[in-house]
């Protein structure tokens, strides 16, 4: 699947994220625009994330790497939400509605 991400109008991808079935959590960029969707499915497998070197975002799978690289936060994104640039973080239910970012330990803490 070819998806184009576009960091004003996010109905398209997330449209079609909605439909996916089973586990699933990934991110895509598009250098071009310079434009990020980090999402965790209901269902998902866990995506950890936090900040680096110089405010750098970091995502893992995998909670020893995120835990050991990410300087100053680390956690789990929650299940069905994502990350756009330049929305924050939102939830599939509710995406007009910005989420805060808080620690939420993984599934098997």
């Amino acid at each position: 699947m070819t998806m184009m991400i576009d960091s004003v109008d996010e109905t398209k991808w997330l449209d079609a994220v909605k439909g996916f079935k089973g586990g699933f959590s990934f991110v895509m960029y598009d250098a071009k625009k310079k434009a990020l969707f980090v999402t965790s499915g209901l269902d998902g497998i866990p995506c950890f994330w936090g900040l680096g070197p110089q405010g750098t975002l970091l995502f893992s799978s995998c909670l020893e790497i995120a835990s050991t690289k990410c300087e100053s936060f680390y956690g789990q994104l929650p299940k069905g939400c994502y990350y756009a640039s330049g929305k924050g973080l939102r939830s599939f239910e509710s995406p007009d509605v910005v989420l805060k970012a808080q620690f939420v330990p993984p599934d098997n803490q």
